[in-house]
């Protein structure tokens, strides 16, 4: 209690005081809980730098226990508006929603987070929030596959891996790392091939593609026809006795990193 008197200056009496009474009351903590449990409303206390995640969907739905300090909120019992940092804009992506929404486009953004009470007396406060993408694409290899060595290794003819990403565009790329093979070994190499997709905030998946390159069987060498002239099939003109050798009648057989070739001596 403060009293203040103001005495009449040049006067003998003292009948005539003036005095004034100030009375200060302290507002209880909104989040306080009484000796019931139940909130008791009242000044309101926010969160200050606040980290707010993005789901898989990139959305993000700001409540008021998210902000204001305590437990037990009735999220019921407040508003909340979500404004810009910079701009002042309001945002919220989808109004239709509880609460209000955030997306994409506040990723790495500072927001002003205001909580109200929707009855008598509106208090409210404030908070600073940072929104932040911490969910890697989701990234699928293409099927492990066998092949030979005259085959390709394309990614345009084994598969290129794909991946979701709901937070906007990613990286996509791939380095091969090959293990040598051997005829002991039945294979001529196994290339193991690493996608890795990594988007706009840095995260990223990775998953690995196994190729098998085995060497071409015998069984499917096809070799040149003879040049006898006999009516048979693979038979052909057999060349005339004052005919040059034709160079070009050299096969070469390729056995993926063996050479073997065939020469026709006349």
């Amino acid at each position: 209690m403060i009293r203040l008197c103001l005495l009449e200056k040049f006067k003998l009496s003292l009948l005539r005081n003036l005095m004034f009474v100030l009375v200060v009351v302290g507002w209880q903590n909104a989040n306080a809980e009484n000796s019931k449990g139940s909130n008791v409303l009242g000044q309101l206390a926010c969160n200050d730098d606040i980290q707010i995640s993005l789901d898989e969907n990139c959305l993000a739905t700001i409540n008021p226990d998210m902000v204001l300090e305590g437990a037990g909120i009735v999220n019921a019992a407040y508003t909340v508006v979500v404004r810009d940092w910079v701009t002042n804009a309001i945002i919220d992506v989808d109004p239709a929603t509880p609460g209000s929404q955030i997306g994409a486009a506040q990723i790495k953004r500072h927001l002003q987070i205001t909580v109200r009470e929707v009855a008598p007396p509106y208090n409210s406060c404030w908070g600073r929030a940072f929104v932040e993408d911490k969910l890697a694409p989701v990234l699928t290899c293409p099927a492990d596959v066998t092949i030979t060595c005259m085959d390709p290794i394309t990614t345009s003819a084994l598969g290129v891996a794909t991946y979701v990403e709901e937070c906007g565009g990613a990286t996509l790329s791939y380095r091969d790392v090959i293990a040598k093979g051997s005829c002991a070994l039945g294979y001529d190499k196994i290339i193991s091939r690493y996608w890795i997709v990594v988007d706009a905030s840095g995260n990223r998946d990775t998953c690995i593609q196994s190729i098998r390159v085995n060497y071409v069987p015998l069984s499917a060498v096809v070799f040149p026809e003879h040049f006898d002239g006999l009516a048979l099939p693979g038979h052909t003109s057999m060349l005339s006795c004052d005919a040059k050798i034709d160079k070009t009648k050299m096969f070469p057989l390729i056995f993926c990193r063996h050479q073997l070739v065939l020469t026709i001596i006349w």
